[in-house]
C-alpha cells in the first residue's frame, strides 16, 4: 500500500475513533477536541481541522405525575391540562376541554372508529347513504333512543340541532366549517352576522345583522333550514351539501355539529323555537347567553349533574342509555 493511502487510512481511523468516543459515557470534564485530518486532493495534502461536538449536558428527570385521590372506584375522572370548559352547549363549543365533556353527554349520528380519524361507526344513525355526486347524505335515525330528560329521539330533533347551531353561529366559533360544507367556501364566515350579510350579497363594510330586514332574516333562515331536512315518518334526515365533501362524516362526529338536542325540551327551556321570524334573538350569544351554558340534555352515556366553576364538573351514568347493555359503549 502506498504511503499516501496509509496516510488517508490513518486519518479516517482518527476521525472514527473520535466519533466512537462521542457515543461513550460523558466524561466529568467537558473539553473541545480538535482533530487534524489530512486529506489527499488530486495529489496534494490539504490540512483540515475538525472540532468535535461536546457532549450535551444531562437533562433533569421529568417530574412525576401526581395522580388524584380516587374516592370512588366507579367514578369516571378526566385529567386534563386544557383547562375548564367554556360552556355545556355543544353548538357553542370550539375548545378541547368543552368537547371532552360533550362527547360523554351528547352524541351525533356517527362516531370515530376507535383511534381512526378516517373511519366511522354508527351512533344515533344506524346506516347512511350518499348519492353519486357526493353532495346529498341520508341517515336512518336509530329508534328507541332516550334523552336524559325523558324525550325520545326523532329525526326533527337532529335537523333542529343543526339549524340552531348554524343560526346561533357565534363570533369566532366553529361554524365557518359548517357553512362551508353547506354553502361553499365563499360563505365560510366568522359569525352568523357575517354569513347572513354575505349570503344576501350585501356590502360587509356597510351592513351588519342589525341592518337586515325581517324578510331578509327569514330568507337566511329558510336557506339554512333547506340544508337539513327531517322526515319523521320515514325516520330519516337528509343533508344537502354544496358539493362533494369527503370530510363530512368527520364534521358530523364533532360536538358542534353532532351534539343532538331534544327540540321540544330546548324550546320549553327558552331556546330558539324553530320559527324563521324569531331566530335573530338567539344569534351570536356569549357563552353564558345560551340556555345550555350550565345545563344539558343529550342522549350520551352520562347525564350532566352540576358544574362548580374552578372546582369540578360532575356527570352520572345514564341508566336508560340505548347502548347501556352493549360491551361497545357501556356507561
Amino acid at each position: 500500500m502506498s504511503s499516501k493511502k496509509w496516510y488517508v487510512l490513518i486519518s479516517i481511523l482518527v476521525v472514527g475513533s473520535t466519533v466512537l468516543g462521542a457515543c461513550a459515557p460523558a466524561a466529568p470534564e467537558k473539553e473541545i477536541v480538535e482533530v487534524v485530518v489530512t486529506e489527499i486532493v488530486e495529489g496534494e495534502s490539504v490540512v483540515q481541522v475538525v472540532t468535535a461536538t461536546p457532549e450535551p449536558e444531562p437533562t433533569a428527570e421529568p417530574a412525576a405525575v401526581i395522580s388524584p385521590d380516587f374516592k370512588d372506584a366507579d367514578t369516571y375522572i378526566i385529567i386534563t391540562g386544557a383547562g375548564e370548559q367554556e360552556t355545556m352547549d355543544p353548538a357553542w363549543m370550539y375548545d378541547t376541554a368543552s368537547s371532552s365533556l360533550s362527547a360523554n353527554l351528547y352524541e351525533g349520528l356517527v362516531w370515530f372508529n376507535r383511534e381512526r380519524t378516517d373511519d366511522f361507526i354508527p351512533a344515533l344513525a344506524t346506516e347512511w347513504d350518499v348519492n353519486e355526486a357526493g353532495d346529498v347524505w341520508t341517515f336512518q335515525i336509530r329508534e328507541g333512543v332516550k334523552f336524559h330528560e325523558g324525550g325520545t329521539l326523532e329525526p326533527h330533533d337532529v335537523a333542529y340541532t343543526t339549524h340552531r347551531a348554524m343560526l346561533q353561529g357565534r363570533t369566532d366559533g366553529p361554524h365557518w366549517m359548517t357553512w362551508e360544507a353547506f354553502f361553499g367556501p365563499e360563505l365560510s364566515m366568522g359569525s352568523i352576522g357575517d354569513f347572513a350579510v354575505a349570503y344576501l350579497g350585501k356590502d360587509a363594510d356597510t351592513t351588519s345583522l342589525e341592518d337586515l330586514t325581517d324578510a331578509e332574516l327569514v330568507e337566511v333562515c329558510e336557506a339554512i333550514k333547506a340544508t337539513v331536512v327531517a322526515d319523521d315518518e320515514a325516520g330519516t334526515v337528509t343533508y344537502n351539501l354544496n358539493t362533494a365533501t369527503p370530510w363530512f362524516l368527520a364534521l358530523m362526529a364533532q360536538s358542534f355539529l353532532g351534539g343532538v338536542t331534544d327540540m321540544e325540551w330546548m324550546v320549553e327551556n327558552g331556546a330558539w323555537d324553530g320559527d324563521c321570524t324569531t331566530w335573530k334573538k338567539w344569534a351570536d350569544p356569549p357563552a353564558e347567553g345560551s340556555i345550555l351554558f350550565n345545563q344539558g340534555n343529550g342522549t350520551g352515556p352520562y347525564i350532566f349533574d352540576h358544574w362548580t366553576p374552578g372546582e369540578e364538573t360532575v356527570m352520572v351514568a345514564f341508566e336508560d342509555y340505548w347502548c347501556a347493555n352493549s360491551p361497545q359503549r357501556p356507561p
